[in-house]
């Protein structure tokens, strides 16, 4: 019987959702950047739909004071029955997904092949000024250590 996961996978690839694993280390926990043109995120209001989604309360973990950038607005976190889903939809203009799919490799996760972010190379500073992808990722991921679960 497939999990939580794997059928959150293949519905997100069966509907051309524009989404990069970030984390999905765990069977029940996936973080996703995803895409934030308005036709991938109704795509993704579908297959969220589809599976019985629901807004999980609590913080969502998000870079903080100068590290934050439009790459981590708008993050939400869902259940899909049997995982938990943090979504990170960025800007449409350009985006924490932009960045990510530029570096993702393909990978066969539960036999659904998904792109799935790798570090990217890191320059010390984006012409704007934010921080690099890689920086925020990492800033999230020591967030989310310190939050206790919900």
């Amino acid at each position: 019987m497939p999990t939580g996961r794997t059928r959150l996978l293949a519905a997100l690839v069966a509907r051309h959702v524009q989404f990069v694993v970030i984390d999905g280390g765990s069977r029940r926990r996936l973080r996703l950047a995803v895409s934030a043109h308005p036709a991938n995120l109704t795509s993704l209001g579908v297959v969220l739909d589809e599976l019985g989604a629901t807004l999980r309360p609590g913080p969502v973990p998000r870079a903080v004071g100068a590290q934050r950038s439009a790459a981590t607005l708008g993050t939400f976190r869902v259940h899909v029955p049997g995982v938990d889903v943090d979504v990170l939809p960025g800007s449409p203009g350009g985006s924490l997904y932009s960045e990510l799919r530029e570096h993702a490799v393909e990978v066969e996760l539960d036999g659904v092949v998904v792109r799935v972010a790798k570090e990217a190379p890191r320059p010390a500073r984006r012409p704007d000024g934010a921080v690099a992808a890689d920086r925020i990722l990492a800033v999230v991921d020591e967030l989310a250590t310190r939050i206790p679960p919900v």
